[in-house]
């Protein structure tokens, strides 16, 4: 039985994601992404790849209702939940004095983590989360409008009790597995975002929750 698992993903490596440009003062740096064995007990994140001053989100969906155990120096900024889902986005900027690994335990049956790494943006802006926001058997969900600064970005975050596998329309989708979705996109304007939609392919039965997020940082 695995008690600890850990998870790294270094930008060296060159695994599974290179850095992505959202524009001139912003790019993505890095990508982790997992969800966790019913055996696992937690995970670990370790950050060696990141620089002083990074923004790391950090996005966690669970099966439940439930408090999900944030790490030590991340400020949760969105916590959204009813009985049969959660989902909860935490920030930080990154300083040499941290860890290099962050442990995320579980507190769900399921659960899914997800933590985005930024170079550029200090500074969060806005931050709102809604539930059931969508209609039909294909995932759509809708996150909601929130202000924005010309040459910030916008992210979005979607979590379902269904294993939708959905696409965010009109940004640059990052995470993307079963029930959890999670996407960027740069702000032009000094100006409330346009809503953000996500939608799969992949028609189930039976009426599930959804949950959408979003926040702006600059």
């Amino acid at each position: 039985m695995t008690m600890f698992r850990f998870c790294f993903l270094l930008l060296l490596s060159g695994i599974g994601f290179s850095s992505m440009k959202i524009n001139d003062d912003i790019k993505v740096i890095n990508v982790y992404k997992d969800a966790l064995k019913p055996n696992d007990k937690s995970v670990g994140v370790k950050t060696a790849w990141v620089k002083e001053n990074d923004l790391l989100v950090l996005v966690i969906s669970s099966s439940n209702k439930v408090r999900h155990k944030i790490p030590k120096g991340f400020d949760e900024v969105i916590d959204v939940s009813r009985k049969d889902l959660s989902l909860s986005i935490s920030v930080k900027l990154w300083e040499e004095s941290d860890p290099e690994m962050f442990e995320i335990r579980k507190t769900a049956k399921k659960m899914s983590v997800a933590l985005i790494a930024l170079r550029g943006p200090r500074l969060l802006i806005d931050a709102f989360g809604d539930m059931n926001t969508g209609k039909g058997s294909y995932g759509l969900a809708v996150a909601p409008r929130v202000e924005g600064i010309r040459g910030g970005a916008v992210i979005s975050a979607f979590a379902y009790s269904e294993p939708y596998r959905v696409k965010i329309q009109g940004m640059k989708n990052l995470v993307r597995m079963n029930g959890m979705a999670v996407g960027i996109g740069e702000t032009r304007f000094d100006y409330k975002t346009k809503p953000i939609k996500a939608f799969g392919k992949r028609k189930i039965k039976g009426v599930g929750s959804d949950i959408a997020v979003a926040l702006t940082v600059y």
